[in-house]
């Protein structure tokens, strides 16, 4: 969600948020990622996507992948440059589909599945029906005119198995395009899931023993799986992108799309909705809720979704967010479980850095700065609801849809991760890019875990145990309003039917508003009304 607020920053971010202060007058250097996107720099590389820290002396991560170190944010380009390489790769495009969503790769639109949507698409049959709309909003350009962007999903399984009893996980990464660790991490697991199979890597699991010891091993997540990385802001991203010539040198990555919108706002949902949004307002969110509805229809429910986001300064790593809404005694316990199966997985993951402590440790030597409080070290996670982890609450966002019973009705989690917000924009920090990757990539790869391996949620009492039914309770209509006063009477009363969406309209329906004329003659009373609302 990346939110603002006074929250504890350990002393070695300090320097990189005091260097995102003084690059907001600098534009970025040229250099790239690296991103590997032909055969000889995969083998130069190690790595499509190397790790900031694959070559390193001190505190380095173990499971860190690549021969040369990454030393910039993946970029627009070069990310859809690499996508290219890796779908016509004859080893890996068995377990990979780009799909964008308005059914062709870059200008125009398209309706046919395979290669003609993007290259190396090998897939004959579709799971949404692809629609022009179905792109960014854009960025405003000096023309007047609009630099639009695919709206990309990234569908990874093993394609030689039926789809039929795989179970379903969305990922949104960086809604918010400010906050890169969202797509740093989840672009580097999307790398590790297709290759593992190539690398030889396909019956080692992908949590290791001290995490789970059943977890699965990379062939059973593709053979029972099927997930599906989504990039819903790339008018965000390509805000910030380096030699992106079609829209200019990139200064700062933006949290809002091409409309200044903020899409982490716009999913419709139970309850309150903040004044200046209205759900599905944006053509983002229009074009991913007909996509993962019609996914959804053609091939059954989603099991699990994850919205991964960033934050500024905190006293862990990472946030896991509980959803809001009511759940089923037994969904509440999975999402439970997976928000403890993700602590111990990070903390495995990135106690490498000198700078994560255990659960039961204290953090230590705090010290108060410009931006907040900083500390010497950090949890790697902690988890909760919104409202105990950020303090605050908020409606429109994707993780809540996820998880809603009016969005996908899944196990759905957002997280934050810390320090990829203002305190970093273009900054690009080694260090605290891997602890990026690492905590982002135990995120996916525990909540995988839980929903290939499931908790058993058995609750007992104590004592005799009794069920009461619950019969639902009937009464006459009551008259809760005083009559209108002598001499007066109400206005009469105005009866009309909720509207029908038109079938060739994406997204929710259309606003159910029924204007009246208050009458203001001397007999009619107007010193209230009542609404009655049938679903």
């Amino acid at each position: 969600m990346g939110y603002l607020g006074v929250a504890v920053l350990p002393s070695f971010f300090v320097v990189a948020a005091a260097a995102a202060s003084a690059l907001s007058i600098l534009a970025p250097s040229a250099a790239g990622a690296p991103v590997a996107t032909s055969g000889a720099e995969y083998q130069a590389y190690g790595a499509v996507f190397p790790d900031p820290l694959a070559v390193c002396q001190q505190n380095c991560d173990p499971r860190s992948r690549g021969r040369t170190n990454a030393t910039q944010f993946i970029q627009w380009g070069e990310f859809n440059d690499a996508l290219d390489f890796m779908n016509t790769n004859e080893d890996w495009r068995r377990y990979m589909e780009v799909l964008p969503l308005d059914g062709k790769k870059g200008a125009g639109s398209g309706t046919k599945a395979g290669d003609e949507m993007w290259p190396g698409n090998n897939l004959a049959k579709l799971e949404w029906t692809p629609k022009p709309e179905y792109v960014s909003a854009g960025i405003p350009t000096t023309q007047r005119t609009r630099q639009k962007s695919d709206l990309i999903v990234i569908r990874v399984t093993d394609e030689n198995v039926p789809d039929a009893d795989k179970k379903r996980y969305a990922l949104s990464l960086s809604i918010h395009g400010i906050e890169r660790a969202g797509a740093e991490g989840g672009i580097r697991a999307m790398e590790e899931i297709v290759t593992a199979v190539s690398e030889e890597r396909a019956n080692e699991r992908i949590l290791p023993r001290e995490v789970r010891e059943n977890a699965p091993t990379w062939s059973e997540v593709l053979a029972n799986t099927i997930i599906y990385f989504t990039f819903p802001n790339p008018d965000g991203w390509r805000r910030g992108s380096i030699g992106d010539t079609e829209k200019g040198p990139g200064v700062f990555f933006q949290r809002y799309n091409g409309n200044g919108i903020d899409p982490n706002r716009d999913w419709p949902d139970i309850g309150f909705t903040f004044r200046p949004y209205s759900g599905g307002s944006e053509p983002e969110t229009r074009a991913f809720q007909a996509y993962y509805r019609e996914v959804e229809e053609r091939g059954g429910q989603f099991a699990a979704g994850d919205d991964l986001h960033g934050q500024p300064f905190a006293d862990a790593l990472s946030y896991t967010l509980l959803p809001h809404g009511s759940h089923t005694l037994d969904k509440d316990f999975r999402i439970r479980e997976a928000s403890k199966l993700i602590n111990r997985a990070q903390y495995e993951a990135t106690k490498w850095s000198p700078y994560i402590i255990e659960n039961d440790q204290e953090a230590t030597h705090c010290q108060g700065t410009q931006l907040g409080s900083a500390c010497d070290a950090i949890y790697a996670q902690t988890w909760g609801s919104v409202y105990d982890t950020i303090n605050y609450t908020t409606t429109g966002t994707l993780g809540d849809w996820f998880d809603s019973k009016v969005g996908l009705g899944a196990d759905g989690i957002d997280n934050e991760m810390s320090f990829s917000h203002l305190d970093r924009n273009i900054a690009f920090d080694s260090h605290g890019e891997q602890l990026h990757v690492a905590g982002n990539k135990a995120i996916i790869y525990a909540h995988v875990a839980d929903m290939l391996r499931p908790p058993s949620a058995v609750y007992r009492t104590e004592g005799r145990n009794a069920y009461v039914p619950n019969f639902r309770l009937e009464r006459d209509d009551q008259q809760l309003q005083p009559d209108a006063p002598l001499g007066t009477s109400p206005q009469d009363d105005l009866e009309d039917e909720a509207p029908t969406p038109e079938a060739s309209e994406p997204g929710p329906p259309p606003s159910s508003g029924f204007p009246f004329t208050v009458q203001r003659d001397h007999d009619t009373y107007s010193g209230g009304m009542r609404v009655d609302v049938r679903s």
